[in-house]
């Protein structure tokens, strides 16, 4: 696996943005041939939660050894606090992750975009906007998951599904 720390000028937060990116790669499994045949990972966005960073998945789990053993790409976008939100301080951090991030990944690796072939899962707060992406934009996720997500509200939650 090829583990790439990324960073990234973002236009819609207008600063440089932290990224990390699992790729896989030839090994003694897989022939370079093979690889190339592939074109394009399928992908797994992972978020991460409150307090914490993108290299948090990396140093506490065994992500990399997941995606070698799955053949998949691992994109970890960087959240400052976990905050997925856009706020008053013209910090646009949602429509970062949902408008930015995806499409800037896959311009800098070869990561699909079909819905086939893209997952998001996140924890803690980055669970409960793990949900809220794949509920907001069904077309670009064909699984979601959360491990631990914690909501904002209960009336934030019962709206969220009235909305999508």
């Amino acid at each position: 696996m090829a583990w790439m720390r990324c960073n990234l000028k973002s236009e819609v937060l207008d600063r440089t943005v932290n990224m990390e990116v699992i790729i896989p790669e030839p090994d003694i499994f897989y022939s370079r041939e093979e690889m190339l045949s592939v074109g394009r990972f399928q992908t797994v966005y992972l978020l991460h939660g409150k307090s914490h960073n993108c290299s948090d998945w990396v140093r506490n789990t065994s992500i990399e050894r997941y995606a070698t053993d799955n053949q998949v790409a691992i994109v970890m976008p960087e959240v400052e606090n976990g905050t997925y939100r856009d706020d008053a301080e013209n910090r646009k951090r949602w429509t970062y992750l949902t408008e930015e991030c995806m499409q800037t990944a896959s311009l800098y690796f070869p990561l699909s975009t079909e819905k086939k072939d893209c997952f998001i899962i996140g924890i803690e707060q980055g669970g409960y906007n793990a949900v809220k992406w794949g509920l907001a934009e069904p077309e670009c996720f064909c699984r979601v998951a959360a491990i631990s997500p914690c909501g904002y509200q209960r009336d934030e939650m019962s709206e969220l599904r009235e909305q999508y």
